[in-house]
């Protein structure tokens, strides 16, 4: 904790010696932000998740996050950059487990605050003399977009609209996603990444399956100017997701549903090419369907729903291109 003490800026050294009406002018943050949020479960009907972050003076802060059926606490260090406050250690969980290193990330427009990493990206937190807005802050569910220049968000938005069409169906156990895109000539020389992220019913919390975790690499074709990325998410993706949003140990399931679905991928196709299994081959086969089928069961069951998100960054601002489920 000393060592994570030096990453707040020399503020800290002049809030130290004010009183505590100074402090609260000199850094707004100072107080308690809290948001709430529902949303529909299939099964239950309407659920509530509550938010809620005390920043203090000294750059210390905790987070209370409480659930429908779980709670839970952190406490952390902050600091300030432009229109950011970096959180470090604010890591959220019901068996009480710490990360230091955990980063959350909060989106600051002098009025609200708005995580833009981690766990709780669907909240907005206000304080008692900032209310919630009315206008701006509407949760249409239409896109993933940063907090920032809400005049070149909405721009973007309009330009990735217009220029990217995504299909995607789900077929033995693996998500087929592709994006049809001319963004790169209507946006030259922007970074512009082609994603696709989890959620889960609890709180549609979007999950990036990063590349040096599982990799996935996308097939790219072009078709006239029309840029085609096709990619194949399979089943193991959903519970890296859901590891990565409640922040358990799913790294077991993870190896077993990987190595079950290349081994059936991989007689599956001997049997396409025309040759037989042997018996074991064959009830080797059969073994690997039914335990890749209690696998998908758990996936629909976590969430009631086994969703995908395709989206697009461009210079880091999330556009989100719909939303493809298993009912």
């Amino acid at each position: 904790m000393k060592k994570l003490l030096l990453l707040a800026p020399m503020l800290f050294i002049m809030l130290s010696s004010c009183s505590k009406t100074e402090e609260s002018e000199l850094n707004p943050l100072v107080g308690t932000w809290s948001g709430e949020r529902s949303y529909n479960n299939p099964v239950g009907g309407i659920k509530y998740q509550y938010l809620t972050i005390n920043f203090y003076a000294d750059f210390t802060g905790d987070l209370t996050y409480e659930g429908p059926v779980s709670y839970s606490a952190a406490s952390f260090v902050y600091s300030i950059n432009g229109n950011q406050v970096v959180c470090r250690g604010a890591y959220a969980n019901g068996d009480g487990d710490v990360d230091e290193d955990y980063t959350l990330i909060l989106a600051y427009d002098g009025q609200c605050l708005r995580p833009i990493s981690g766990q709780f990206q669907d909240f907005v937190l206000t304080n008692g003399d900032n209310p919630l807005p009315d206008d701006d802050y509407d949760d249409d569910g239409s896109d993933m977009e940063n907090p920032g220049n809400n005049g070149e968000s909405s721009y973007i938005k309009n330009i990735v609209s217009k220029n990217v069409s995504v299909t995607a169906y789900y077929r033995e156990y693996e998500w087929h996603v592709e994006f049809r895109s001319t963004l790169e000539s209507a946006l030259p020389g922007r970074q512009i990444k082609y994603e696709v992220g989890h959620g889960t019913d609890y709180g549609d919390t979007y999950v990036t399956i990063e590349s040096s975790h599982r990799p996935v690499v996308p097939s790219i074709s072009y078709n006239g100017n029309t840029k085609i990325i096709s990619m194949d998410y399979p089943l193991q993706f959903f519970f890296v997701a859901l590891e990565t949003i409640k922040g358990g140990n799913l790294e077991d399931t993870i190896t077993y549903v990987e190595m079950y679905l290349a081994s059936y991928k991989a007689l599956k196709d001997k049997i396409a090419n025309g040759e037989n299994l042997t018996k074991d081959e064959r009830n080797l086969f059969n073994g690997l369907k039914e335990e890749l089928d209690d696998f998908e069961r758990e996936a629909r069951i976590a969430t009631q729903r086994y969703t995908i998100y395709p989206y697009v960054s461009v210079d880091g601002t999330n556009v989100k291109c719909g939303s493809f489920t298993i009912n």
